[in-house]
Formats: structure tokens, C-alpha cells, sequence
């Protein structure tokens, strides 16, 4: 039987689910607060905080916006019945994070860190980008090797839970993929130091429906 991958709106419905109640959802370092304004479709109240107000949505309906610091969010304790952030954990001071989650989380309460992992292409287009990558290597954050690694050895309090396997799945064409590559922090800046990053080859074959590429979700989540 083949394995059941899910597409991220099936991750997050199902992540949606995980808490014993669904009275308060809170994103950290939500940025534009996509999920939380998913959440805000299953929760009574959704809460979108960032650190930058600059990044943060319009308020509506059960979405709510808030400015703070993941370390420190002015919410009573055991409030909060999913917490979650994306792509964002690494961000963070990681203890003080996770002493604040402990205390805004109540019994039954899901804690979440998830990210997005390397991106996945097909092996002759991998190949033909293989030099610009390996260029790119030496621009990225630090964090990066445990992002990728899905926050690997991450504890929390409670019972983990398994992630299930999920990938987003995108046809692009190469123009596209080219402009998802230069909006990468590590393309961002190797071009401000004036790194000399190679082009990438002509791929080996035509893809006249869109190169295939797909990102892993990944992380860690805990139940109380």
C-alpha cells in the first residue's frame, strides 16, 4: 500500500485537531500570519504575533494581531490550546521560548515548531543548479543544518507526536524557480557581499507542465 502523504493544508487540519480544545490558537514569529489565519477557520480566537509590526496582517473576524516577542507574549497562563510557529523557531531564543510556551499552554495544549525542509528537484535540474548551490553554501545562517534537520533533538514538555509526512508540490518553470532562489536569505546575501554565483546550466530535458519541486514540513510537536 503506498504511503499517504498530505498536502500542508491537510498537515495543518490535522494539526488543527491535535489540542483536546480549540478555544485559542497563538502563531509566534508569525510574519504574515498565514496559518494563523487558517487557524482562525477551526479556533475560536487566533492570535498572529510578530516582533514586527510591519509584517503583520489586518485583523478579522476571530484573527487577532499581536506585537511581541516570542520570549514574551502578554497572555494569561494556560491560555493558549495550539501554539505554533514556522520557520521561525531558529529565530528565537530558544529556551526562553520554550519556558514561555510552557506557561501559555493549558492541559491538552499542542506545542508546535515546524519548518520547511530542503528543496527537492528533480535530479537533472538539481544538476544543472549544482554549482550555483554549492556557491550559495557558505551565505546561509548557521541555524540552517537544524532547520533542515527538522529541529532535531528539540525537547518539550508532554508526549511528542509524529508530524506526518508532508510536501508542497509546486510546477514552476525556471524563470519561477529562479525567483524563488533570489529571494533566499543566503542569495540575499551572497549578493551583497558581491559573491560571484554562478548561473545555472541549461536543464538537461524540457518540462513544457513545470519543473516538479516540492518542499518537506518538518519539525517537532508536543501534547501536554
Amino acid at each position: 500500500m503506498a504511503r499517504t502523504v498530505l498536502t500542508p493544508i491537510e498537515a495543518f487540519c490535522w494539526l488543527a485537531n491535535a489540542p483536546d480544545k480549540s478555544a485559542v490558537v497563538l502563531e509566534c514569529g508569525a510574519g504574515k500570519g498565514e496559518v494563523s489565519q487558517f487557524m482562525a477557520r477551526h479556533f475560536g480566537r487566533a492570535i498572529c504575533s510578530d516582533i514586527n509590526a510591519g509584517y503583520l496582517p489586518t485583523p478579522f473576524g476571530p484573527l487577532e494581531v499581536l506585537v511581541a516577542a516570542a520570549e514574551e507574549v502578554p497572555l494569561p497562563d494556560n491560555s493558549v490550546d495550539l501554539l505554533v510557529s514556522v520557520q521561525a523557531l531558529h529565530h528565537f531564543d530558544k529556551e526562553r521560548h520554550l519556558a514561555e510556551a510552557r506557561r501559555l499552554l493549558g492541559p491538552g495544549g499542542v506545542f508546535a515548531a515546524l519548518c520547511w525542509g530542503d528543496i527537492q528537484l528533480p535530479s537533472d535540474v538539481a544538476g544543472a543548479y549544482q554549482d550555483t548551490f554549492r556557491a550559495l553554501e557558505p551565505y546561509w545562517e548557521s541555524a540552517r543544518p537544524w532547520v533542515l534537520s527538522g529541529y532535531s533533538g528539540l525537547a518539550f514538555a508532554g508526549e511528542e507526536i509524529r508530524l506526518p509526512e508532508t510536501r508542497m508540490n509546486r510546477r514552476l518553470s525556471q524563470e519561477q524557480l529562479g525567483m524563488i532562489i533570489a529571494q533566499w536569505s543566503a542569495t540575499q546575501v551572497a549578493l551583497a557581499e558581491n559573491a560571484d554565483i554562478p548561473e545555472p546550466l541549461a536543464c538537461s530535458r524540457d518540462w513544457p507542465a513545470g519543473i516538479p519541486v516540492s518542499w518537506p514540513l518538518l519539525g517537532k510537536v508536543f501534547k501536554l
